[in-house]
């Protein structure tokens, strides 16, 4: 129970009856209770700091209580008097200090659970991240029918997405077809002009080590003693030199070949030259081939002036001409035994070689632009020789799709064209 003491703060004087206003009194501190106060006077009555009424009797009732507020109605007559009010107040069972140390504590209670809830989530996200950035790496799958070729796909990341977006524009089939059929009449035609059908002091042996210096220990399918004897006879001399200068020029545009005589330009045929031998290597030779593939179109589009053209990789006559020459210096070190000996038939020889060189390595950058991987082909199927046959021009596979998926086998493009001997 709260015992409190009301006392008015104003003093008021009257000359005659009158009725005080209601007055709202507040009690502190216990509880905050407000009584309305009604008090009556006669003439002369003062009500001063001290809360004594003068000449004033005065009863006190409480009127009202609601909600922990109560009413109260005091009047008076003529006895002096000092009101006191006895107010019970309401009480919980519950302390200030309990609830407030139960706030502190749910509120420590939530940051716990907050930083808990945001810990797991960034965790979370953490992990998707990583899944995201080993989606890039090659997925190889061996199908077990195919032998030589199998199919093997690439899961691509999101920036390979966007990357290949951007990769050179892909040549159509139709257009590379055409294009090697006439670099194969384009050699036949500097063969018929600048070679000699007459005997040649040369002997075979002389001729072999001229070819194993040109690359004909490997990939022509044929001895270079073989070689050697068809351009010795002049009945078959314009097949078997179509074979060495075709054979020599499409090697060095291949990128699969890895010649040392290349024309593709200098940063990748170093590049190439650096690569160690696939012997050498324990990899699965087809993630190799796809880790080349992908590297070959990558390049292709940085090496391009204007890239965002997306045409095939431009051959620069300034850039390839030294190339060119170089690559004709070496064969003529075969050539020059089936070349009239003056000076003018030399040199016209040498400079149509040199153009041929040329015309042939724009082929080679289409393909070095292309999505797809190519290769050459210098032989032909054993169901189709009947009788000796030189491969005068080779012919064009097809080894994948330009998302760097592999076929189960090459699709041939163009056949490899071959005479009898």
């Amino acid at each position: 129970m709260v015992v409190s003491t009301v006392t008015a703060a104003i003093t008021y004087t009257f000359w005659g009856t009158a009725s005080l206003p209601t007055a709202t009194v507040t009690l502190l501190p216990a509880e905050r209770v407000t009584r309305t106060v009604t008090t009556t006077v006669t003439e002369g009555s003062t009500i001063n700091e001290a809360s004594s009424v003068t000449d004033l009797s005065s009863s006190t009732s409480i009127v009202s209580s609601t909600d922990g507020i109560q009413t109260a109605t005091t009047t008076g007559t003529s006895a002096p008097a000092e009101t006191t009010i006895i107010v019970p107040g309401p009480s919980t069972g519950i302390s200030t200090g309990a609830i407030a140390g139960a706030a502190v504590g749910c509120a420590i209670a939530g940051l716990i659970f907050g930083f808990a809830a945001a810990w797991f989530l960034l965790r979370r996200r953490s992990n998707k991240a990583g899944l995201q950035q080993t989606g890039g790496v090659a997925v190889v799958g061996t199908s077990p029918e195919s032998k030589g070729y199998s199919s093997v796909a690439v899961s691509s990341s999101s920036n390979d997405i966007q990357i290949d977006q951007f990769l050179l524009t892909a040549t159509p089939d139709k257009d590379i077809r055409t294009e090697l059929h006439a670099l194969g009449d384009l050699i036949h035609q500097h063969v018929e002009n600048n070679y000699s059908l007459r005997s040649t002091p040369a002997s075979i042996s002389v001729l072999s080590q001229s070819l194993v210096s040109l690359g004909f220990t490997q990939g022509s399918g044929l001895s270079a003693d073989v070689v050697a004897g068809w351009c010795i006879q002049p009945e078959s001399r314009q097949a078997g030199l179509r074979h060495v200068i075709s054979h020599t020029i499409f090697k060095s545009i291949d990128v699969n070949s890895r010649s040392p005589l290349s024309m593709l330009p200098a940063p990748i045929a170093a590049f190439l030259q650096s690569i160690p031998p696939p012997e050498r290597q324990k990899w699965n030779p087809l993630v190799m081939s796809l880790a080349l593939s992908k590297w070959r179109s990558l390049s292709a589009l940085l090496l391009h002036p204007h890239a965002a053209e997306r045409s095939p990789l431009p051959v620069s006559d300034d850039v390839v001409a030294p190339q060119a020459l170089a690559l004709a210096d070496a064969l003529n070190t075969f050539l020059h035994y089936f070349v009239a000996t003056d000076e003018r038939s030399r040199r016209e020889q040498t400079g149509h070689l040199q153009a041929v060189i040329i015309e042939c390595t724009r082929l080679g950058y289409v393909l070095l632009s292309h999505p797809s991987d190519w290769q050459f082909v210098f032989e032909l199927n054993s169901t189709n020789t009947r009788q000796t046959a030189v491969v005068v021009c080779p012919g064009v596979e097809k080894l994948g799709r330009g998302d760097g998926t592999r076929y189960d086998s090459p699709q041939q493009i163009v056949q490899p064209l071959a005479l009898s001997v």
